[in-house]
């Protein structure tokens, strides 16, 4: 490429200047000369316009416009009054026991209830007392309504 004299004495000064060119571009940047900015004219403030706000309302939306179904509104619990039951005054009970067979086909307990004694099976009743049920020493009874367990005394 090189092998003529004249094309060697015409790049390598076009080197050496496209060199100088660079190097002096960068020692230009490194300056510490103040950068004078030119002078714009002062623009007057103008008065704000105040724009009134647009008011909207939007219309209720019941059906969904992509999935198609309906919209539910929630639907508020009515409020139900406090009935308090009355508090029911049991009659002095005491369970003595159960009298079985062995083969439990008949069950019969025996209670007291205001001092006086009854024997009765299961869902029999004696003065508004009535059997439940029953487990090894202890018995349900129920009573206007409310459910009682008495254990064996004794």
């Amino acid at each position: 490429m090189l092998k003529n004299k004249t094309s060697l004495y015409l790049l390598f000064p076009l080197v050496i200047i496209i060199w100088g060119v660079v190097i002096y571009k960068m020692a230009g940047a490194f300056k510490d000369e103040p950068v004078i900015l030119p002078a714009t004219p002062r623009t007057m403030a103008e008065e704000v316009k105040i724009v009134k706000r647009d008011t909207f309302s939007l219309l209720p939306i019941d059906k969904d416009p992509f999935l198609g179904h309906y919209y539910k509104k929630p639907v508020q619990a009515k409020a139900r009054p406090v009935i308090r039951a009355e508090k029911v005054e049991w009659p002095d009970i005491s369970y003595l026991g159960m009298i079985s067979d062995t083969g439990k086909s008949s069950e019969v307990h025996i209670l007291q209830l205001n001092g006086r004694q009854f024997i009765l099976e299961k869902n029999q009743v004696a003065e508004e007392i009535r059997i439940i049920g029953s487990r090894a020493g202890e018995v349900t009874l129920l009573y206007k309504g409310e459910r009682k367990i008495f254990k064996k005394n004794g």
